[in-house]
């Protein structure tokens, strides 16, 4: 079987070459897209850089048995190959990798792109599938392969090692990893009643209430405006270091998490990877008026700022 891989969003990008690494050992594979990760490292597999407009030509080329994509929303790429590969005959599947914008993922123009199947997170993403009108017959309860990859993964550097490698001081203090969602690209306060910079002083906040020493490190999201965030880190608290994570340094993400005391974010499914890894997380909610994330546990979610404060004192 000759099967072609294609995504652009972090988000689809890590389930799309975790099934790359499954079907190589059986299978002949081209992973191709539009961006490029250093978390790629984490997967050895190569990705061909391409764009939409390359669909035809790569269809050509390697003469795919199926198409296997991520529904980016930040991209048409994947939606340019679906299209190709409805006008060969050839079977096609998208993983949305999170519950939101089921009704934006498959648009090109006013063309809506569907592919044969259509894989989800879990029954609950099956339901927003059908209510945002998806074909309930393409839909496919599958899981995240990204998920089945962490239950395996373990982190072969130590706390020293990975801070060494990030520049960032190895000290007593106790170290959060915040990731948060770019809701400043979607319509921030005014949709959601908060965003990412409310969030982050919220934490920063709490952090400052614990009286003890914290590392703060922040993992801003890939369509993250930094400078936006940035503006939620003045008059920082005393007991607090903050350090943003470098982009080009998300090869060590994973083992990052796994050195931190805590990983916080919104609606980031870097809080479900954390859990994966054995690690405490806590889902800032705070001021949220359209709450669209859906979590696996009771625990760890907090719309409450009091509440969040004493969660965070208990560290």
């Amino acid at each position: 079987m000759r099967r072609l891989i294609v995504f652009s969003d972090p988000g689809g990008a890590k389930p799309c070459l975790s099934l790359a690494t499954t079907w190589q050992a059986s299978d002949e594979i081209l992973v191709c897209s539009d961006r490029h990760y250093a978390f790629f490292e984490t997967f050895g597999i190569p990705v061909r850089d391409c764009r939409g407009k390359d669909a035809p030509a790569i269809f050509d080329e390697f003469r795919p048995d199926s198409l296997f994509t991520g529904t980016s929303y930040t991209s048409r790429i994947e939606r340019n190959f679906v299209r190709e590969a409805a006008r060969r005959g050839i079977p096609s599947a998208s993983f949305v990798d999170h519950y939101t914008g089921f009704d934006v993922r498959f648009g090109l123009g006013e063309e809506r792109i569907l592919p044969e199947e259509i894989h989800v997170l879990d029954d609950k993403a099956a339901s927003l599938a059908r209510e945002a009108g998806l074909p309930e017959s393409r839909i496919r309860v599958t899981g995240n392969p990204y998920q089945d990859f962490l239950r395996s993964w373990r982190s072969q550097l130590t706390k020293q090692e990975v801070f060494q490698q990030l520049g960032i001081p190895v000290s007593n203090a106790k170290t959060i990893l915040f990731a948060p969602d770019p809701l400043s690209n979607a319509g921030g306060a005014e949709k959601f009643g908060t965003d990412e910079v409310s969030i982050l002083g919220l934490l920063l906040e709490a952090l400052a209430e614990t009286d003890k020493p914290n590392q703060l490190l922040i993992k801003a999201h890939p369509n993250q405006s930094v400078d936006y965030l940035k503006t939620g880190l003045k008059n920082l608290p005393k007991n607090v270091e903050v350090y943003l994570v470098p982009a080009e340094k998300d090869a060590l993400l994973n083992d990052l998490i796994q050195h931190a005391d805590l990983v916080a974010g919104m609606f980031s499914s870097l809080l479900i990877e954390a859990e994966l890894l054995g690690k405490e997380t806590f889902a800032i909610l705070v001021g949220i008026k359209k709450n669209t994330f859906i979590h696996n546990k009771t625990n760890g979610v907090y719309y409450d700022k009091q509440k969040l404060i004493q969660e965070i004192k208990k560290l």
